[in-house]
Parts: structure tokens; sequence; C-alpha cells
């Protein structure tokens, strides 16, 4: 078919986007077919959806808490649904195809659909990773991850509004990005992809990192702290998703055809969201795993630990050295009725311990 203006349509037409440089390994990754695309979409956000279903009902039912970092999921979750609308979309009018294939029309609509995609993508990530980082922040006390995770959440916030502002504004004008007549004036497409790709790739082995170096620190018993390095451990599933998004992104960024060499990005980056939704929503979720199986959870007959169902910020406060305060807005995991079992909680002496200077310090201010 012709494109309305008399010509046949080819890949220059969208050269924003595609690669105008020959190279061999145009064809050298093989790209999931569409009923692969679509399967993997249906079977991540199913497991999506149940997972931050079962969440909610931990944090609300159980728990009977919901905090930001549950809204921020939620919101996620909402963008995961978006992003996968557009990736069928794209599907419909021509993702998998030789863009020589598809007439103007199509390749107009099929753009529309990447451009939104990319906008849910980016949002839904950045979400998902400021969900994770507010529950960091209230789980863990200690002085020196109070003063990280601020900032990784600063670092992360500000790159996200980055992402939305410079997918928005891809090409100026921003119709441009889609409607193939315009006069364009569009970013240096690898140069974004990469340098996105690796912030994103950084936070994500930043999240999965961090807290693994707190837990070793715990004093509770083994059973329980190996119970919270399983659930750090699901972040490593992520970061593995988002190498593998990489890897099909490196040579998407080499090929001539946006349509049928973005296949392969598009998929993996319907997973990659999805499986930080399913990590996010598991952390919090040892209070229903209780309820259904206490044994699992039982505490010992002994221990010189607090009770770890709690998130307890617990410092010296100023009306004296021994007040100790559980608020329950801190509690992520358990229901005021139990008081055992594996949790992210903390012990309340623990900063005391590692710094015992600083808080003799607080106790004389006090």
């Amino acid at each position: 078919m012709r494109a309305p203006w008399g010509r046949p349509l080819h890949s220059k037409d969208v050269r924003h986007l595609s690669c105008q440089r020959s190279t061999k390994s145009d064809r050298m990754v093989a790209q999931p077919s569409t009923t692969a695309i679509i399967a993997g979409c249906a079977i991540s956000l199913a497991v999506a959806v149940a997972t931050l279903i079962l969440r909610l009902i931990t944090r609300l039912h159980i728990v009977k808490v919901f905090g930001a970092e549950d809204a921020f999921l939620v919101a996620a979750l909402a963008l995961s649904v978006g992003h996968i609308t557009g990736v069928v979309y794209q599907i419909r009018f021509g993702l998998g195809m030789d863009i020589e294939t598809l007439d103007a029309d199509r390749l107009v609509l099929f753009l529309k659909a990447l451009f939104w995609s990319i906008l849910c993508y980016v949002t839904g990530h950045t979400l998902t990773k400021i969900s994770i980082l507010c529950l960091y922040t209230r789980v863990f006390r200690s002085t020196s991850m109070q003063r990280i995770y601020p900032i990784m959440l600063a670092i992360i916030a500000i790159h996200g509004l980055f992402l939305i502002f410079t997918g928005i504004f891809n090409c100026t004008p921003v119709q441009a990005f889609w409607d193939i007549t315009l006069p364009r004036n569009c970013l240096p497409r690898d140069a974004m992809w990469f340098s996105n790709a690796g912030v994103n790739i950084a936070t994500d082995f930043a999240l999965f990192i961090t807290p693994l170096m707190f837990v070793k620190t715990l004093k509770m018993p083994k059973k329980q702290k190996i119970g919270l390095y399983v659930v750090f451990l699901l972040g490593l599933f992520g970061c593995i998703i988002s190498l593998v998004r990489l890897y099909y992104l490196y040579y998407g960024a080499q090929a001539n055809d946006v349509t049928r060499d973005l296949a392969g990005v598009s998929m993996w980056s319907v997973l990659e969201l999805n499986v930080a939704i399913v990590c996010a929503s598991l952390m919090v979720m040892k209070p229903l795993v209780a309820r259904l199986f206490p044994a699992l959870f039982a505490p010992p007959a002994t221990t010189n630990s607090y009770p770890f169902s709690y998130v307890t910020p617990l410092t010296v406060s100023q009306r004296g050295a021994t007040e100790q305060r559980t608020s329950p807005e801190s509690i992520i995991d358990s229901p005021p009725a139990s008081r055992g079992g594996v949790s992210l909680g903390l012990s309340p002496s623990m900063d005391e311990e590692r710094h015992p200077a600083s808080s003799t310090e607080h106790v004389q201010k006090a």
C-alpha cells in the first residue's frame, strides 16, 4: 500500500525511532512472536493483580493500615494495565511486522500506542520504586539507612519526572512523534534509551542490595533471618529481567525497523513492571501467610529480641530515656493481635547498640 502523500512508506519516515546505519546484527536476535507477547502480558498481569489483591487484604483486613506505599503501588498497577493496553494496540497496528508492509495510517496508530506505552511504563516503574522506598524508610530505622533512603527516593523521583518529561517531549512538536508528515526535532534515541536503562538498573540493584546489608546485622533467630533474606532476594528476579530487557534494547537500537525490532523490548518491559509490582506486594504479606500457616512463624520459647511484629521507630524520646512508642502507622506486616513471628520489624535497641555514644548524648540532652 502507498502512503496518503503518494509514496511508499519506509523506515526513514520514523528516523527519530529507527537507526539508519546498516548492520549485520539487524536480525541476529530472535524477537518474540505476538502470541508470546500477549501470553506474557496476560500471565504477568494476572499474577500482579492477584498479589496486589492479597497485599490489600493483608493491609486492610489483617493489619488494618493503608499507607502511602500501598497507594503508590495501586497506581502503578493501573499504569501497568495502561501499558499493556498500549502494547496490545501496538500488536494490532504492526508490532512484530516489517515496517515496509504497513501503510501510513497503521504506522501512525502504532506510534500513538507506543507513545502511550512509554509514558505508562516509566511512570508505573517510578511509582513502584517509590512505593518500595516508602516502605524501606519506615522499616529500617538505623541512622545510616535513614540517610540513604531519602537520598535514593529523591534520585528516583527526579529521574522519574525526567523520564516523563522526555517521554512527552521526545519530539518537538509533540505530535511529530506519531505524525510522520511533520518536520521534527527529536532527542537522540540511543543516548536516551541507554542512559535511562542504566539508571533504572542501578536503582534496581540498590533497592535489592541495601536491605540485605542491613538484615545481617539484626539480632533474631536464624529461621526468621532466612525468611527476611528470601523476601528481599525476590528483588534479584526483577534485576535479572531488567538486564534481559537491556539486552533486547541494545539490539533494538542497532536495527532499522521499529515495528519489527521492538517486539522483545515491549514484552520484557511489561514483565519488568509487573514483576516489580509482585515483589513489592510480597514484601508485606507475612501476616496473611502467618494466619494461613501459623506453625511457620511460631516464636521461640525464649528470646531476647523485641517481637518482630511491628516496625518500631523507637528512639529515646525527649520525655525520657525509657519511653518507647509504637505507632499504628508503623505496623506493616502483623495484626495488633499477633505479637510473634518473622516480619520486617527491628530491635528497639539496635541503633543504640551500634551507636552508644550518640544514644548517651541524646539521653543527656533529654
